[in-house]
Parts: structure tokens; sequence; C-alpha cells
């Protein structure tokens, strides 16, 4: 975990996966103002490849992705 600098608790990494850019902007500036590292992707496969090289503390994700409903196809990972 990372800690920033004037704090004494341990800041968290936070894997955000959401296919809405702008939903995802929001929130990732709203976690990096609390002093949180974010890393982004905007699909299923972009999070899968993101989480096995950083293994973060914390995943938050969309629950449906239109990108992939309106395919009909299954999910990536």
């Amino acid at each position: 975990m990372f800690t920033t600098p004037g704090r004494d608790t341990a800041m968290a990494t936070i894997l955000l996966i959401d296919d809405d850019v702008l939903f995802r902007a929001l929130v990732a500036k709203t976690l990096e103002k609390a002093g949180h590292t974010v890393l982004e992707a905007g699909n299923g496969r972009e999070g899968l490849a993101l989480y096995n090289e950083f293994t973060p503390d914390l995943v938050l994700t969309d629950i449906s992705c239109r990108k992939w409903m309106a395919s009909n196809q299954p999910l990536p990972c």
C-alpha cells in the first residue's frame, strides 16, 4: 500500500473498470484527491491485465458494459 505525505494511514491502490469514460474519470479524480492510486480500465480484458500486473487492494467495476451487452458476446474475462 502507498502512503501520502503528511498522512499516517496507508492509502489503497484501486482498480476502476468501467466503459463510461466520463464516469470513470470522475470517480478516479475523486479517489485520487483522497490520496489513493487509481488504475483505470475501459473493459474487462484491460481490467484483468491490470489486476494481474499490479494486484490492487480494491476493484470497482461496472456490472454491465454496454459494449459487450450490445454484441451478445460473453465478457472477455
